[in-house]
C-alpha cells in the first residue's frame, strides 16, 4: 500500500484511540471546569455573562459549552464532548501544519502523535477550561495563514482571542513575522519593503474583536470583569512563574528539548513562524501576573510541531531519526497511566445525597468554587444568586469584597456553604470568622484527592 495513504489512516486510528481513552475516563471532578459548566447552564436559562453573573474570561468558550450541553442534552457529558471535539480537530491541524511545512507524511504523523499522547492532552485538554477551544482556533488561524488566506486567518484568530485571552499572542507573532519579512540587509544596507499581501489578517482580526467587545460591553460590564480583573490580580514572583514553566517542561521533556534545535532551522520562513509561536507563547505567558503550569498547554502544539520539523531535518540520517523515535517513546511510555487514569472524587455522591435529603429544591447552596457548582448541578439545588466564581483571586484583585459576598448569602437565604477546610474563600480570615459566628458544621467528609470537605449550615435554618 502507498505510504501516503497509510499515514492518514494511522492518524484517524490514533484519534479514535485517544478519544476513546479520554471518553471512558469521563467522571465528575472537583475542578475549575465546574464553574464554567455551571455558567453555561445559566446561559441556557437565558442569562448573560458579565450582566447576570461574573466571568473573568472572554465569553465565546462558555457559549460553546452551552451549545454542546444543548446538543447532548447533558450538562457534563456535553461539556466534556466539546473538549474531545476541539482536541481531536487540533490534532488534525497539527498534522496539516507540519505537512504544509515539511511535505512529509511521516513527520506530520509524528507531530500529531506527540501532541495526542502527551501528558497535558489527557490531563488539561480533557477539562473544560477554554484551552481546548483557544488552541483549536489558534491552530486554525495559523494553518490558514500558512495557506496564504489572511482574511480567514484573522477572523478565526479573533474568535480564538474571544475564547481565551492567551490567543492574542498569535497576533503579536503575525506582527513580528510581518516585520521580519519586510526588513532585509543587502550590501551592509538596511532595506525596508513592506509585504502587504498578508496585512488583511490584522483588519479581519480587529474587526471581530471590536464587534464582540462592543456587543458585550453594550449589554454588560465586560471590560472591567475581563481586562481590569486580570490587570488587578496579585503578581507572583518571577521565580514562581519560572517554576510553573519548569513543571510543564519536566512533564514534556521528550518533545520540548527536541523542539529547541528547530531554532537553527528558522531561516525557512514557515519554520520561523512556528519558532516565533513557541517563543511568543512562552514569553507571553511568563509575563502574566499569575502563571499556573496548565497555562503552558498553549505551547504544546508548537513544541510538537517544532519537534517534528527537527525530525524531518534528519531525513538523510535515518539512524538519528530512529534515535529520536526511541526518545519520544521513552518520554511517553513512563506516563502511560495518564491515558486511562480517572480523576473521579469519591465524596461527590455522598455530598449530593446529603444535600438532596436535607434541603428543598428551592434552597440554595454556595461555597468553594470547584465543589459547590458540581454539587449544585447534580443535586438540583441552585447556586445562591448565581454567585458561581468564589476563587481567592477574585477577592484579592478587588473585583469583589468578602463582606459583599456574605451580604449576598444572607439576603438570598443560602442554606448550605460547602468548604474545603482552610482553602479558597473558606481560608480567608474574614469569611472564616463569619462561618464561625453565623453557621454550624453539619456534615463533613474526607476526599482522598481533595482533603476535608465541610458543609456549613446557616444558623437561621437550625
Amino acid at each position: 500500500m502507498d505510504m501516503k495513504r497509510i499515514y492518514p489512516i494511522i492518524l484517524v486510528a490514533s484519534l479514535f484511540l485517544s478519544s476513546y481513552l479520554r471518553f471512558i475516563t469521563i467522571s465528575y471532578t472537583y475542578s475549575d471546569e465546574n464553574v464554567y459548566i455551571y455558567m453555561a447552564d445559566l446561559i441556557l436559562q437565558g442569562k448573560m455573562p458579565y450582566r447576570d453573573f461574573f466571568l473573568a474570561h472572554p465569553p465565546f468558550f462558555v457559549y460553546s459549552i452551552a451549545f454542546f450541553q444543548l446538543l447532548f442534552n447533558d450538562f457534563f457529558l456535553g461539556a466534556r464532548m466539546m473538549c474531545l471535539f476541539y482536541s481531536a480537530l487540533s490534532s488534525v491541524l497539527v498534522y496539516l501544519i507540519v505537512k504544509n511545512i515539511t511535505k512529509s507524511g511521516l513527520s506530520s504523523l509524528i507531530s500529531c502523535l506527540l501532541f495526542q499522547f502527551s501528558n497535558s492532552y489527557f490531563t488539561i485538554l480533557d477539562k473544560v477550561l477554554g484551552f481546548e477551544m483557544g488552541i483549536f482556533f489558534v491552530l486554525l488561524s495559523l494553518y490558514l495563514y500558512l495557506r496564504e488566506k489572511p482574511l480567514l486567518s484573522g477572523v478565526f484568530l479573533g474568535i480564538a482571542i474571544m475564547s481565551r485571552l492567551f490567543s492574542v499572542l498569535l497576533l503579536a507573532v503575525y506582527f513580528l513575522n510581518f516585520l521580519m519579512n519586510s526588513i532585509s540587509f543587502a550590501k551592509n544596507k538596511l532595506k525596508i519593503k513592506f509585504e502587504t499581501k498578508n496585512i488583511s489578517v490584522f483588519y479581519s482580526c480587529v474587526a471581530v474583536l471590536v464587534f464582540a467587545v462592543v456587543l458585550f460591553s453594550f449589554f454588560s460590564d465586560f471590560i472591567s470583569q475581563v481586562f481590569l480583573f486580570h490587570i488587578s490580580k496579585t503578581s507572583w514572583p518571577f521565580s514562581d512563574r519560572l517554576y510553573s514553566f519548569w513543571l510543564f517542561v519536566r512533564m514534556h521533556w521528550h518533545i520540548f528539548f527536541t523542539a529547541l534545535p528547530c531554532f537553527y532551522l528558522a531561516s525557512n520562513k514557515k519554520i520561523r513562524l512556528a519558532v516565533l509561536c513557541l517563543s511568543a507563547f512562552v514569553a507571553g505567558i511568563l509575563v502574566q501576573n499569575i502563571v499556573f503550569q496548565m497555562y503552558f498547554t498553549f505551547i504544546l502544539p508548537f513544541i510538537a510541531i517544532c519537534s517534528a520539523v527537527f525530525f524531518n531535518s534528519l531525513k538523510k540520517q535515518r539512524i538519528f531519526q530512529i534515535a529520536l523515535i526511541v526518545l519520544f517513546l521513552s518520554g511517553i511510555i513512563p506516563q502511560k497511566e495518564v491515558f486511562y487514569m480517572t480523576y473521579e472524587h469519591q465524596s461527590i455522591p455522598y455530598l449530593v445525597d446529603f444535600i438532596k435529603k436535607n434541603s428543598l429544591e428551592s434552597d440554595t447552596i454556595n461555597g468553594y468554587s470547584t465543589i459547590a457548582p458540581i454539587i449544585s448541578l447534580i443535586s438540583g439545588r441552585k447556586i445562591t444568586a448565581d454567585y458561581v466564581d468564589t476563587t481567592n483571586k477574585r477577592f484579592e484583585a478587588g473585583s469583589a469584597g468578602v463582606q459583599d459576598f456574605i451580604n449576598i448569602l444572607e439576603s438570598n437565604n443560602a442554606k448550605y456553604i460547602l468548604c474545603l477546610k482552610d482553602a479558597g474563600i473558606c481560608g480567608l480570615n474574614e469569611f472564616n470568622f463569619y462561618l464561625q459566628q453565623n453557621c454550624t458544621p453539619v456534615y463533613e467528609i474526607f476526599d482522598q484527592n481533595k482533603g476535608l470537605i465541610q458543609v456549613w449550615q446557616r444558623n437561621k435554618y437550625l
